[in-house]
C-alpha cells in the first residue's frame, strides 16, 4: 500500500448471488494465509498471495464447509468468523443457529455452540489472552459471552441486551483483559468487562448517533477505537471519521473529519451487499497508527499518523 500498488487478484470460487461476508489474514509470522468466509457457509484458505515472498500463482491450500446449517434469513450477516493464533481454532457463526469451532491446522471440527437466538451472530471477538472466552454479537442488538469449557448447550455464561439495533462489531480491549467493545448501526459505542454478572456497561459512547455508524474498529495495541459514518440518501458525498480514547479522562474525541467517498450521486443501494448493512469498510493497521477505509467507489484510503523517523 506504500505504494499504491495491488499485490494479487483472484477468484474466490463462492455461487452467484453470495458474497465474502469474512476476511482474516493467519499466519503472518510464517508468511500468511488468508482465510475467507462467504455466504455460502464455506471457509477457503489461500497462501503464496505476496509474490514478494512466493512469485507462484495464488494456491488454495484447503476449503471446507464451516457452516453447515444456514437459516435463510431476511437480514442475515452470511459467514463470520475470528481467529485466535495463540491457540490456531476459528471460531465460525453467522446465518446460523450454532457457532463452530475449527482446528484449523487440521480441519477437524470441534464444538457446536448453541446461540439460543434467531437471530444472525454478525461478530465474534475471543479474548486475546489464554482465555476460554469468546463474545458475539447478534442482529437483534443482543451480545452474549460463552466459554469453550463447557458443554455445548451450556457455554452461554453472559447475555446482555447491549443495543437496539443490529451489532456493527465486537473486539477486545487492547490492554485489559476481559473487557471488549461493541458498536452497533445506530452510532452507539459500549465498553463490557465480562468478570461481571451483570447488565451493567462500563463506559458509552455515542460516536454516530446523530448519522449512524458504517464501521468500527479497535486498535490492536494502543487504547483508541474508531468509526466511520453511515452513508445515505442525502449524506453520500462524504463519511465522517470519528477518533475516541479508550483512556477515561479523554471526553473528547481525539480527531474527527470527512473524507471523500466518491460518489457524486446518491447510491441506488445504500448496502451494496445483502448481508452487510454497510457501504464502506474501515479497519485500523494492527501495529502502525493508521487505518485503511474502504469506499463506496471501490477506492481504498490510508489515513492517519505518518511517524517515520
Amino acid at each position: 500500500w506504500t505504494r499504491k500498488k495491488r499485490l494479487r487478484s483472484f477468484r474466490n470460487g463462492n455461487p452467484k448471488g453470495t458474497s465474502i461476508t469474512s476476511l482474516h489474514i493467519i499466519n503472518q509470522n510464517v508468511g500468511g494465509i488468508i482465510t475467507t468466509g462467504s455466504a455460502d457457509g464455506v471457509v477457503r484458505l489461500y497462501r503464496n498471495y505476496d509474490p514478494l515472498l512466493d512469485p507462484g500463482p495464488v494456491q488454495m491450500v484447503s476449503a471446507f464447509r464451516g457452516l453447515s446449517e444456514i437459516v435463510p434469513m431476511r437480514h442475515g450477516a452470511g459467514l463470520v468468523m475470528d481467529w485466535k493464533q495463540s491457540t490456531g481454532i476459528l471460531l465460525v457463526g453467522g446465518d446460523s443457529k450454532v457457532i463452530k469451532t475449527w482446528d484449523a491446522q487440521t480441519e477437524i471440527q470441534g464444538l457446536d455452540i448453541d446461540t439460543s437466538s434467531e437471530a444472525p451472530v454478525t461478530s465474534i471477538a475471543s479474548d486475546p489472552g489464554p482465555s476460554q472466552m469468546f463474545v458475539a454479537g447478534f442482529g437483534d442488538g443482543w451480545i452474549k459471552v460463552f466459554d469453550r469449557r463447557l458443554e455445548e448447550e451450556e457455554a452461554i455464561v453472559q447475555t446482555h441486551r447491549g443495543h437496539l439495533a443490529w451489532v456493527q462489531n465486537v473486539k477486545p480491549h487492547p490492554t485489559m483483559m476481559y473487557q471488549f467493545l461493541s458498536a452497533s448501526v445506530e452510532g452507539e459505542v459500549k465498553l463490557w468487562d465480562i468478570r461481571g454478572r451483570t447488565d451493567q456497561v462500563v463506559t458509552t459512547w455515542n460516536l454516530m448517533q446523530d448519522v449512524g455508524l458504517s464501521a468500527f474498529d479497535v486498535h490492536s495495541t494502543a487504547e483508541v477505537f474508531a468509526g466511520s459514518s453511515a452513508i445515505t440518501n442525502t449524506r453520500y458525498r462524504s463519511q465522517r471519521l470519528c477518533f475516541r480514547s479508550l483512556v477515561a479522562k479523554h471526553d473528547e474525541p481525539l480527531s474527527q473529519y470527512n473524507i471523500s467517498t466518491g460518489l457524486v450521486t446518491a447510491p441506488v443501494k445504500l448496502n451494496p451487499s445483502p448481508y452487510i448493512p454497510r457501504a464502506s469498510s474501515f479497519v485500523f493497521h494492527p501495529t502502525e497508527m493508521l487505518c485503511g477505509v474502504g469506499e463506496s467507489d471501490g477506492s481504498i484510503r490510508i489515513v492517519g499518523c505518518n511517524l517515520a523517523t
